[in-house]
Formats: C-alpha cells, sequence, structure tokens
C-alpha cells in the first residue's frame, strides 16, 4: 500500500475560489497514493466566533473530489480552540457525514484495512476542560511512559502496519533529539511509520529517516495555511512523502509555495 503523507493544513476564510480550492495546482501528484494522509490545523464548524482557526470545510472537498476514491485520513488539532466540545462535534460530524477517515480518541487506533492508526494530534486539547473526554494527554515533549508503548505493541499482527502521527517542534537540536528518540522508541514497538507535525517550514535536509522496519518523518512543513503570522517567515517549498509499505521505498515530491490573498498555497 502506498501512505500519501501531506503537510499541515491551517484552513480559513474561503471566500475566493483559489482559497475554495487550495489543491488544484498540484491535484495530479495525489494520484500516486492509495490512502492520503492529511493534518488539519483548526476545526469545522459554522458557528460565530472570533477564533481563526475555523472554516467551512470546502476546502476539504476540494481535496474529496479530486481524488474520490482514495480514503483520506483526517487528523485535527487547535491550539487556540475557542469553540471547545461543541466545535470538536461539529467537526466529527462533517468529517463522518462526507466520508472522511478519523479518530479522536488517542488510545483508540482507526483500523482501516490493514493499516492501525494512532492519531495523537489533539493531545494540545487537553489544554481545555471541555475538550477532556476527546483525548487523552500525550505530547511530544511529555516523558512517554511504558503503558503507551505496551498498547502500541498490543495492536501489532502479522501483515499490519502501524502509523503514529504525533504533534512535535523539531526546530532545536534538544527537540530534534527527543522526537527522534521517542519514535525511535516506537518503531521498536511495532509502528511501521512516526508522522511528525508541527512546524510551519522544513527544517534541514534530514526530515526522512528508516530506522530498522520502520520510517520517521520529523516534519513536512504547512502544505496550505490560510492564516499566517506577520511576524514569521515562511519558505518557499514544502514536501509531500510517499511510502510504500511493501517494498519500504520513500518518495519525496517537493512542492513549491505561494502567498495568494494572505494564504500560503501550494504551487507547481
Amino acid at each position: 500500500m502506498r501512505l500519501l503523507f501531506l503537510g499541515t493544513c491551517t484552513f480559513g476564510d474561503a471566500s475566493s475560489s483559489i482559497v475554495r480550492n487550495p489543491f488544484t495546482s498540484i491535484a495530479e501528484c495525489f494520484s500516486i497514493g492509495d490512502i492520503i494522509f492529511l493534518n488539519m490545523n483548526g476545526i469545522i464548524s459554522h458557528r460565530k466566533s472570533r477564533g481563526k482557526f475555523i472554516s467551512d470545510g470546502s476546502q476539504l472537498l476540494s481535496l474529496k473530489k479530486i481524488v474520490p476514491q482514495i480514503p483520506i485520513v483526517v487528523t485535527f488539532k487547535n491550539d487556540k480552540l475557542t469553540l471547545c466540545d461543541e466545535g470538536v462535534k461539529d467537526t466529527e460530524r462533517f468529517l463522518s457525514k462526507h466520508g472522511f477517515v478519523f479518530s479522536t480518541s488517542s488510545l483508540k487506533p482507526i483500523l482501516y484495512g490493514n493499516l492501525c492508526i494512532f492519531d495523537f494530534t489533539s493531545m494540545d486539547l487537553m489544554k481545555n476542560p471541555d475538550a477532556v473526554k476527546h483525548t487523552i494527554p500525550l505530547h511530544i515533549t511529555t516523558r512517554l511512559d511504558g503503558l503507551l508503548l505496551e498498547i502500541i505493541k498490543s495492536y501489532v499482527k502479522p501483515m499490519r502496519k502501524i502509523v503514529i502521527i504525533v504533534k512535535t517542534d523539531t526546530g532545536s537540536i534538544v527537540k530534534h533529539m527527543l522526537f527522534k528518540c521517542i519514535s525511535e522508541r516506537m518503531i521498536e514497538c511495532g509502528a511501521a511509520v512516526v508522522f511528525g507535525y508541527g512546524n510551519h517550514n522544513l527544517v534541514g535536509v534530514n526530515n526522512y529517516k528508516k530506522y530498522k522496519n520502520g520510517l520517521i518523518i520529523a516534519s513536512l512543513g504547512d502544505l496550505v495555511n490560510c492564516n499566517l503570522d506577520s511576524s514569521k517567515h515562511y519558505g518557499s517549498t514544502t514536501e509531500i512523502c510517499r511510502y510504500n509499505t511493501l517494498s519500504t521505498d520513500v518518495d519525496v515530491l517537493k512542492i513549491n509555495r505561494v502567498i495568494v490573498e494572505d494564504c500560503l498555497l501550494p504551487n507547481i
């Protein structure tokens, strides 16, 4: 199976056609995967809020239209969640209604075919007490105890591939080494891929590492960002990573990024 990993997508106001359809210019890239992994930084809701990380879902639907036959695994988080529990439920309902693959439970993985997918990206929701029931506290900077590793081990089966998606920050040497250490332990427990999200830009040239029988992806940067921070610098490129679970081959596509109408968008 060919797993296609995309960079983080932060959607926002979809008032223009190009922002509603941010994936059009790289549509041909998606055909090289059998399943797509997309992390959404934010929620989908029509409730009124001052929050910046809220979209109406049109951007996700535009991707669905491009690849109607390819399953899309969506993980989502929001560091500044303003709609609390209601926003999470709105997002769940939207994803379920439109046939996206997702889960908001950290310790209960997504079982899809021969894939077992642990979503650890929502741990920051623990900052909001109203969202406690949706997640188990696990942060990449928190010590990973033996219990979690035992849970990962318990899902190991012949022919099954375990994918673990985490939030991380590899912007410093110390944080990069911490992520490397934790990821290697997960691989040793049976994971095929550990996929890290968190950095806006690509960090260095060593974003991918084969370790024993698995793959560690440190970060892919932002693929789409419609909530740009004027105080930050955004590089001109991002990447898409394809991992073949049978051959263990890794292919990387370099994707250009351009700013259009205050949105960072992919462009070939």
